[in-house]
């Protein structure tokens, strides 16, 4: 068996890269490819990236048109030649000592993992299925835990059989810039896979809160739309999967929880969002009885345009962003 680690590039520093790189490259008794797909950055990174690695024969460096992340995973996995496909990001690190690879050579369509979000070199672990021990596990009960716990969400801490992926076309929707990486992860769970889920973290992913701040600045359209197509994705799974009316109503409230954290990052960053806010949550059809009292005032708030409570939480929350992630 040999694996495919998909590492998606764009202006990132070679340092940091590098470091990526050479988590991955401590695997040991397994053989692996690592596959670097530039997508388009500047020509001095673009360099540096290819002198780098040019030498390396376990690593293939390939340049494409800039066309964002899941076009590079996309055009990764069409360059990989591995029984099982792992996706990192190149400004993470794998914790390879922790993997069991013996799990690849039971014949199981995806192996998952925990991550750990990284600050201050201090390691704090995200579980990605709610379990407490290691095990097969059935796709449904993963699909109940990504509608009501927000689980099985990333792409990475995974190992995922390529043949699985070749049989059921599944790959990234590159017309999605926000929440691509849960559609895929539900596409692939709603092709019934076969799931070992082992109670250790592989992944350390060095978190930035501000990142998604400043998605919502420079795509706030596609970021509104992406979350709508996502919403209506997983009422359509409930509905057809878990037939359960109270994962509806926490889908609802889910839903304005969301909106109403673009909200604040629109009054934190100074943007006059609330006509297209208030339009926006009328796409969603929520019944404001499903709402908990909370929802139902942050609900009110956009559809009226008021955002006075917005206001107020959006202090509370810039203050615990300034406490939590800048200290």
């Amino acid at each position: 068996m040999t694996l495919s680690v998909i590492i998606p590039v764009f202006n990132t520093e070679l340092s940091v890269l590098k470091k990526c790189v050479d988590s991955i490259c401590k695997i040991r008794k397994y053989d692996y490819e690592i596959i670097i797909v530039d997508d388009g950055s500047v020509e001095k990174k673009s360099l540096s990236y290819k002198n780098e690695y040019k030498n390396n024969k376990k690593i293939k460096y390939y340049k494409k048109e800039n066309g964002g992340v899941s076009s590079a995973r996309n055009y990764g996995l069409d360059k990989a030649t591995g029984d099982y496909i792992m996706f990192v990001d190149s400004d993470d690190i794998l914790i390879s000592e922790n993997i069991d690879f013996s799990l690849l050579n039971q014949e199981y369509d995806i192996v998952v993992y925990n991550l750990s979000l990284i600050k201050n070199n201090n390691f704090y672990e995200s579980k990605e299925i709610s379990r407490d021990e290691s095990g097969e596990i059935g796709y449904i009960e993963v699909i109940k835990d990504f509608v009501e716990n927000d689980k099985f969400y990333s792409p990475v801490a995974k190992f995922i059989s390529r043949q699985f992926l070749m049989k059921n076309h599944l790959e990234f929707n590159i017309e999605m810039i926000n929440g691509e990486d849960a559609i895929f992860n539900l596409n692939m769970l709603l092709c019934k896979p076969k799931i070992y889920y082992n109670d250790n973290s592989i992944y350390g992913y060095y978190y930035d809160i501000s990142n998604y701040d400043n998605r919502v600045k420079k795509y706030f359209d596609n970021i509104l739309s992406d979350y709508l197509y996502k919403y209506n994705k997983k009422n359509e799974v409930i509905k057809n999967y878990l037939k359960n009316d109270t994962l509806i109503k926490k889908n609802q409230n889910d839903a304005i929880e969301q909106i109403f954290k673009i909200s604040m990052i629109c009054v934190n960053l100074k943007l006059n969002r609330k006509k297209e806010m208030s339009t926006y949550v009328k796409k969603f059809n929520i019944d404001y009885n499903n709402l908990s009292f909370k929802n139902k005032m942050k609900y009110m708030d956009i559809i009226n345009e008021k955002w006075l409570y917005v206001h107020i939480i959006s202090k509370i929350r810039k203050f615990y962003i300034l406490i939590k992630w800048k200290s």
